[in-house]
Parts: C-alpha cells; sequence; structure tokens
C-alpha cells in the first residue's frame, strides 16, 4: 500500500505523519513499512494521522526540534496510539510523544502501558481529579468527581478502581504516587496543574504519605 492509496482511503493527508515517524524513527518510513500495514485497520491509521498531526503541531508551537527515538519505546507506542479513536486519548498520545521527543525522560515503556490501559473516561477522571482539591476520603472523591464530570458514581468508581490497579495511589488507595504525578505530567495536565495539586496533597494531615 503506498502513501496515494492511503489517501484514497482515509480522506485526510498523510504526508505529516510519514514525514515525522520518518523523523522519529530516523530511517526511511512507508506506509507499508515497519508496522505492517496489511495486518492494521484502515482506522488506526486513520488515528495515527491525526495524532502525528497533533504532535507537529504541538513541537512547532513549542519549538522542539524532531529527533530520532529508541525503537523499544517509540515502535510500542506508534503500534498502541493506532487504537486510540478519542480525541482525549488522541490528545494524551500526542502529548506523550511530544515529551518523548523533549526529553529522556519521558521515553518510558511504563507510560505507553498505562496510557494503553486508560478509557476516555478514565482520561476525563484524571484530569477533574488533579483540578480538583485533594482529600483523603475517597467517598468525598468520587462524589465530587461525578459532579465535576457529569459520569454516574458507577463510572467514577470503574475509573478509580483501574487507576488502583495501575499503582496511582498508596497502599491506603487515599494519595497519588509519584508515578502517577510524573504520568499526569507527560500525558494528562500542565506542570502548574500537577504542581498546584502536589503542594496541596502534601497538607493533607491525616495520614502520612506512603511511596
Amino acid at each position: 500500500m503506498d502513501t496515494n492509496q492511503l489517501v484514497k482511503l482515509i480522506g485526510r493527508p498523510v504526508e505529516v505523519a510519514c514525514d515525522l515517524f520518518q523523523a522519529l524513527l530516523g530511517k526511511p518510513f512507508a506506509v507499508a513499512g515497519d508496522i505492517a500495514a496489511d495486518e492494521l485497520q484502515m482506522w488506526q491509521w486513520k488515528n495515527r494521522v491525526r495524532i502525528a498531526e497533533r504532535v507537529d503541531e504541538m513541537l512547532r508551537s513549542k519549538e522542539v526540534a524532531r529527533r530520532v527515538l529508541p525503537p523499544d519505546f517509540l515502535v510500542p507506542l506508534l503500534r498502541s496510539c493506532g487504537d486510540a479513536s478519542n480525541e482525549s486519548i488522541q490528545e494524551a498520545w500526542a502529548r506523550l510523544l511530544v515529551a518523548a521527543v523533549a526529553s529522556d525522560d519521558a521515553q518510558y515503556i511504563a507510560y505507553v502501558r498505562t496510557l494503553q490501559q486508560l478509557s476516555p473516561s478514565d482520561v476525563r477522571v484524571l484530569d477533574a481529579l488533579i483540578r480538583s482539591t485533594p482529600t483523603d476520603d475517597r467517598k468525598e472523591r468520587a462524589e465530587h468527581l461525578s459532579q465535576i464530570t457529569g459520569l454516574p458514581p458507577n463510572k467514577i468508581q470503574r475509573s478509580i478502581a483501574n487507576f488502583e490497579h495501575l499503582g496511582f495511589f498508596t497502599p491506603t488507595q487515599k494519595r497519588l504516587r509519584t508515578f502517577a504525578f510524573r504520568f499526569l505530567e507527560v500525558c494528562i495536565a500542565d506542570p502548574e496543574v500537577i504542581d498546584a495539586y502536589r503542594t496541596a496533597q502534601a497538607k493533607l494531615k491525616s495520614v502520612p504519605i506512603i511511596d
């Protein structure tokens, strides 16, 4: 499958995506190249193209130069982000890729694996959580997040259970771990938002933070 065929199938330019992926892989990139496009659904390529366009926009805005990324990080990311059709999830993938270009510290495969396990509702809850007032009361937190997001309590609880599974919370399941803060900063929210929540959480007095 060549680029012209792909354009006809997905109905949008793919030059930006191919150019970006070539720059990050550090070698020529074709749609039917290393990622075996014949085994992927066309909707996955639509998602990758949208994400690539957003990454290109963010890199230009931040004046971050493209560079080759480690394939053991980049290839799993490119495979996984193809499954993201929701705009908020696509934005998270774009943020992760931009962060990885900007800093080696963001080239952490755990971020790819974690993002792969988040639903659109999970991302909404995380964004609301980090912008809300920290609390050690789990019931209060769930009720507050339901009010902010408009999601029913059962979806909030499902998301929180997923966050616990992913290791976002301390053993008491009340406070965010360092890993969660770093992941949120890379994929979900701006650093100042994260810092504000981290500072507020540190002021809670009911139990010590165990990380």
